[in-house]
């Protein structure tokens, strides 16, 4: 259980344990651990049809539904970016991107490779991680490596 009398770095640690990322402000990082258990904490795993009806209705509703039987995309993005800290060991930064296709979804992850100071100094990399429609990873690989501070990394 979260509580707004938590420190920032407290925060932070338990979205570590969770595999969560720990960027953002002190709220966010109680909005992001909320959401989690809202989601059913480390249940995410569990099989699409296990969840109750209200829960998929009120997902439905969302509009964030990928396709009958399968996973929501937010919910695809935070399991993409639960592999890959758990494989790499690396503090995940952000997800930049999310496409589904016929066999799953390719998630774009951003991540701290090397921590400097200043923090604008950071290098991070973008994987591709590859899961399919229960949220089970299938692949991922780094695709471009930059420093945080660049104006514009990839794009010409």
């Amino acid at each position: 259980m979260v509580s707004t009398d938590q420190t920032k770095q407290e925060l932070q640690e338990e979205l570590r344990r969770r595999d969560l990322p720990v960027s953002g402000s002190k709220q966010e990082l109680l909005d992001r651990l909320q959401e989690h258990d809202e989601d059913g904490g480390d249940q995410d795993d569990a099989e699409p049809d296990q969840h109750d009806g209200a829960e998929e209705a009120s997902t439905e509703a969302d509009g964030d539904r990928s396709r009958p039987g399968g996973l929501p995309a937010g919910q695809v993005a935070r399991l993409a970016a639960r592999h890959l800290a758990s494989l790499t060991r690396r503090r995940i930064e952000a997800i930049s991107g999310l496409a589904r296709d016929e066999d799953g979804w390719r998630v774009e992850v951003e991540v701290v490779e090397v921590s400097r100071v200043p923090s604008s100094t950071d290098v991070l990399g973008t994987y591709a991680v590859w899961v399919d429609r229960e949220g089970e990873l299938i692949s991922y690989e780094r695709v471009e490596r930059f420093v945080r501070g660049q104006a514009s990394h990839g794009e010409g």
